[in-house]
Parts: structure tokens; sequence; C-alpha cells
């Protein structure tokens, strides 16, 4: 395969990543049609809040969960890097997510306080699709902007200065 041909397939790859925050986190393309075309059949996802995933169809519903509770998402790309193997492209995508928490998420009722979450994402792209995702967090400071630490907790977390 040629640099070029290389090129083309992880920026593709890279392309495809950013399509999707854009199209179904954060945009007004969530359908089941618009997962299906992203997420391939087999698809399993593990995140530390969010749990595993199996198929497009619980990533619809994962997505439609979350959107529901942060309706105002956006999603920032900080830094993407790509790899090429003989079988597909991994993507390592860096980002922040910002929103409000407007209803209700992991058994907490919304609180409307804004939040700003670092995550980083492991994607493989087989074909044109998504065929499995690991994603790493900060769950614990979600659950600190959200008010759902222990007041004495989450002060340990940020001392006075």
């Amino acid at each position: 395969m040629t640099d070029k041909t290389t090129t083309a397939r992880i920026e593709g790859a890279k392309a495809l990543i950013r399509a999707q925050f854009d199209d179904l986190w954060g945009g007004q393309n969530l359908s089941p049609e618009r997962v299906a075309e992203f997420y391939s059949p087999t698809y399993k996802g593990y995140d530390p809040i969010l749990g595993e995933t199996n198929g497009p169809d619980e990533v619809y519903e994962t997505i439609t969960a979350v959107r529901e509770a942060f309706p105002d998402t956006t999603v920032d790309i900080l830094d993407q890097w790509g790899t090429l193997d003989g079988v597909g492209v991994t993507v390592t995508t860096r980002y922040v997510v910002r929103s409000t928490h407007k209803g209700e998420f992991s058994g907490i009722p919304a609180t409307n306080n804004p939040v700003e979450l670092f995550r980083v994402n492991v994607d493989r792209i087989v074909g044109e699709q998504i065929a499995w995702s690991w994603s790493c967090t900060d769950s614990l400071s979600l659950y600190r902007q959200i008010g759902s630490l222990p007041t004495e907790l989450a002060s340990q977390m940020n001392p006075p200065s």
C-alpha cells in the first residue's frame, strides 16, 4: 500500500469519527438509520460511565438517553491519531464534551449544572464503520460537576486555594 493510500485511509477514518460526534452526539441527525451508517452490526463499545454497548440499536438507545440528560451537548476534538494495519484503522481521539445537566442521568435528577468532561476514545474502523470502541473518562469529575458526590468528598477533590 502506498503512503498516499495509507494516509487517505487514516484521514478517512478520523473524518468518520468526527462526523459521528457532529451528527449523533451534538447534531440534529440522530436516528436509528443514521447510527447504523456509522456503527457496524457487530459493534462492541466499552465505557466506564455508560457500560458495554452492543450493536447500533444499543448505541442509538445510549446516545438518546445521554442527549435527554444533556441536550445541549457539544464535542470539541482536541487531538486525533490513526494507525493502519491489514484489517482496519485504529483512531485515538482526545476530546472535551460540554453540556448542561437538564435531565435524569444515572438516576441523578437534573441539576442544571454545566459539565465539562475530558475523554479519550480508541475506535477501530473496519471498512467504513466503527467496529469497536474503548472510552476513558474522568467519571469522578462528571459526578462531582452534577453534584452527586458527598460534600466532604467533593471538597477534598477541590481543596480551597
